[in-house]
């Protein structure tokens, strides 16, 4: 009898074990970024590049919750925030690669879902955007009230 005691024991240890396995582990997601960990894109530019390539530029929100000392060259701070904009501009063989390429450069993780517009060259658009526009209408951050701007010059 003693060792039927002994067996329940390590039966119900394991199984206590086992419940608190699953049920007291965390549900956080390995996506979920704080603001200092994303790069907002406000604006997002396509020109012709060199070599058959495209010069994909990205207008990036820089926010600083300091919202002190830092100079206001774009957008309008809020009374606790700071905001100022970069350009970034690189050389790519499409919109997917070169955003995974900035996101790299800059460390951060960018951000679509506050695009505002898209602008295209008038050289890009006189051979045909068909391609840019199927690949940033399969992109879920982008909003649908982005606008469309073709650039002339």
């Amino acid at each position: 009898m003693n060792v039927k005691n002994k067996y329940l024991r390590i039966i119900a240890i394991f199984l206590i074990l086992l419940f608190a396995l699953f049920t007291l582990t965390g549900c956080q997601s390995s996506t979920d970024n704080s603001i200092d960990d994303l790069a907002y894109v406000v604006a997002l530019g396509i020109d012709l590049g060199d070599y058959e390539s495209i010069k994909l530029s990205l207008q990036i929100a820089t926010i600083s919750a300091s919202g002190g000392s830092e100079s206001s060259s774009g957008g309008g701070g809020s009374s606790g925030q700071s905001s100022t904009f970069i350009v970034n501009t690189i050389d790519c063989s499409s919109i997917d690669s070169g955003i995974s390429l900035l996101n790299t450069y800059i460390n951060k993780t960018i951000e679509l879902s506050h695009c505002r517009a898209i602008v295209i060259s008038e050289e890009v658009a006189q051979k045909g955007i068909s391609t840019y526009i199927y690949t940033l209408m399969n992109k879920v951050d982008i909003r649908p009230d982005c606008n469309l701007l073709i650039c002339k010059g």
